[in-house]
């Protein structure tokens, strides 16, 4: 393991940098795409969402639903560690 001094800088691309970068801090440059985009309008006295959110919410439960079973059949570390262990 090598120890790095307090009077080391550390040069850009090297992977110990971590938060250390050049230039001026754009935000924007870390903001990622939406992963659900609701529209909203007002209608007299009506909200309305494009898609309704009941839908929306049915989506991300069905996608979120699919995570967890696909979570569910990785194999735990300990099983493949201790294969004869309950």
């Amino acid at each position: 393991m090598k120890i790095i001094q307090e009077d080391q800088s550390l040069e850009e691309g090297d992977d110990r940098a971590g938060n250390n970068y050049h230039g001026e801090y754009v935000e924007e440059d870390f903001i990622e795409q939406a992963v659900v985009e609701v529209s909203v309008a007002v209608k007299g006295n009506e909200v309305l969402f494009d898609p309704p959110l009941e839908e929306t919410h049915e989506h991300l439960l069905n996608c979120l639903t699919a995570i967890i079973q696909h979570n569910q059949r990785i194999p735990r570390v300990e099983k493949l560690l201790f294969p004869g262990a309950n």
